[in-house]
């Protein structure tokens, strides 16, 4: 069951707590934009998503196409996570 959030914990300024927290992940750093990172991911994901739909094609082993479709289903999850990041401007 979901928790509606108390009274108490709505009135409660948590940005000074955000911006510290923030403060402290600057050095290492956390909010640096990394576009290359994403496209050798993005490139490997697709090859990788590629290459489990040829194998699906080509083989008639009804376990071993499971096996192919699990491995794709994870690298589209993947695909999606890069998504997410786009949609929150964290490549470029």
């Amino acid at each position: 069951m979901i928790r509606v959030a108390g009274e108490e914990y709505l009135k409660t300024d948590r940005t000074a707590l955000f911006t510290e927290l923030t403060e402290c992940l600057k050095p290492y750093g956390c909010f640096e934009k990394t576009p290359n990172f994403y496209l050798k991911r993005f490139a490997w994901y697709v090859l990788v998503h590629v290459a489990m739909l040829t194998l699906v094609g080509l083989t008639s082993n009804a376990a071993l196409c499971v096996l192919f479709i699990s491995v794709d289903a994870v690298f589209i999850l993947r695909l999606g996570f890069i998504g997410h990041d786009l949609a929150h401007g964290a490549v470029a």
